[in-house]
């Protein structure tokens, strides 16, 4: 499974028009395509993808923002512990099978996956901020043996050349060396600055593309990768985008105009090298995005989106959705897709029965109808247990108030929230959330865990089917 955050089917079609996203067109030419429907009462990305790997809503699977509530009154950034239901990686490991996950939201500590490999998103940057970039190396990756050989595949951000950068920035060469981040220069990035930032979301894509390249070469039963990127740079840059508006300054509009529908060919270019690694014979793929994102004359004023209470507006209601592989109907369109449906699904390709205890659904109508007949839908209670929060992450140490400055400046830059303070940084309501019903300080641990029952002891079948997910 392939998670490009904010993908949108609108910038998605005019480039294929344009031949510049040939490896998406040529997936969805092959298998099953369509929207996909995000949680609107939540649209936002830790949220959504931990739904996706559950195929909970946030109420059962507790991860309801970027930050969780410490005893002491400050926040840090989520983390595995803070979910309350078990994930695709969970599930499979208790039954022998291999996943291996890449930079998936809230992976931090990274969980004991049995057989499998989990590189958490502390590897990497994300959007707002380092998260636990800082944190403790040997809780970055399971086994934690691996974390040097794989962090040594994602490139400093000084590595970026002129060259690279100059597709996507258009500054001159004197303007890159003067703006970029450089450790020579100054110890820690400026979360202020956009080329700061497009140096660390960059770096992080070509590193959990390589790190990817490398463990595709590995069996598995799953394979999970997430990239922030479009999502980041859409928040970011949409609005220079054309058609120029009114209210952005035109030195601004000529700097940053085509980084975002250039991200998305290069994101294409990056689903390449990874599709060149994958035997669609054998092997499904899936590819999707949590939402969409607001482009044209749908933007929003910057000004109007003044914290979180406004940010996700410019996130549109439907993402992408594309499956191809053996058993997936061919030219086919995905109706009534959820985020929420994507553990289920897999779960039943994989043939494992789904949870009745889950909030989505099979996708049926994305196979073939001898892939059904041959595979009935199977079910059984719930895969949770009375101690289903115990999923092998062990908790790190705290974050300091230096990284908590960052996180939150991170946020403030993508229009998360409006200011930083780091000593009690007060979250405004997520969409949807009534004044009456908001607590005094937003927490994960607020919702209720799922209701457990007993813990299915299902084994699967052998089975050839794996999946890229």
């Amino acid at each position: 499974m392939i998670g490009i955050d904010s993908a949108d089917w609108k910038l998605v079609d005019a480039l294929v028009a344009q031949g510049r996203m040939p490896s998406l067109a040529s997936l969805r030419e092959r298998g099953t395509s369509g929207p996909i429907q995000t949680l609107v009462d939540f649209p936002l990305s830790p949220v959504i993808w931990t739904s996706v790997a559950t195929g909970k809503t946030p109420a059962k699977h507790g991860i309801t923002w970027f930050l969780v509530d410490q005893p002491d009154g400050t926040r840090v950034p989520v983390r595995s512990h803070n979910r309350k239901a078990k994930a695709l990686w969970n599930l499979l490991a208790e039954r022998d099978l291999r996943s291996i996950v890449i930079g998936w939201w809230a992976t931090y500590p990274a969980e004991d996956v049995g057989k499998g490999v989990m590189v958490s998103d502390a590897l990497g940057f994300h959007g707002f901020g380092r998260t636990a970039r800082e944190g403790d190396d040997q809780h970055k990756t399971w086994p934690a043996d691996l974390f040097p050989k794989l962090e040594a595949q994602v490139p400093p951000e000084q590595q970026l050349s002129q060259e690279f950068v100059s597709r996507f920035l258009h500054l001159t060469p004197e303007q890159y060396r003067a703006e970029r981040f450089d450790p020579a220069r100054s110890a820690q990035h400026d979360p202020s600055n956009p080329i700061h930032l497009f140096q660390e979301y960059a770096v992080t894509a070509q590193g959990y593309t390589a790190i990817a390249e490398d463990l595709l070469t590995q069996p598995y039963d799953l394979f999970l990768i997430y990239y922030e990127q479009v999502d980041s740079f859409s928040h970011l840059f949409m609005k220079y985008a054309p058609p120029k508006l009114g209210w952005t300054r035109p030195e601004d509009a000529a700097r940053y105009q085509d980084v975002v529908s250039e991200w998305y060919a290069y994101q294409d270019e990056l689903l390449g090298r990874l599709l060149t690694k994958i035997d669609l014979d054998t092997t499904a793929v899936f590819v999707l995005s949590d939402h969409g994102f607001k482009s044209g004359e749908r933007r929003i004023r910057s000004e109007e989106l003044v914290d979180m209470r406004t940010a996700h507006l410019e996130h549109e209601p439907q993402g992408i959705f594309v499956a191809a592989g053996p058993g997936i109907r061919r030219g086919a369109k995905v109706e009534d897709a959820s985020v929420l449906d994507l553990t289920p699904t897999l779960l039943h390709y994989l043939g494992l029965p789904t949870a009745k205890d889950m909030d989505g659904k099979v996708l049926t109508g994305i196979f073939e109808p001898g892939f059904e007949a041959a595979h009935p839908l199977a079910y059984v209670a719930s895969y949770e247990s009375a101690k289903s929060d115990d999923k092998g992450g062990k908790p790190a140490e705290d974050y300091g108030k230096a990284e908590l400055a960052e996180n939150m400046a991170g946020l403030e830059a993508l229009g998360y929230v409006k200011s930083a303070n780091t000593e009690n940084p007060a979250p405004a309501k997520t969409a949807g959330e009534s004044p009456s019903a908001a607590p005094a300080t937003r927490s994960t641990t607020t919702w209720p865990a799922s209701t457990c029952g007993r813990a299915s002891s299902t084994k699967p079948s052998p089975s050839s089917r794996r999946l890229s997910l």
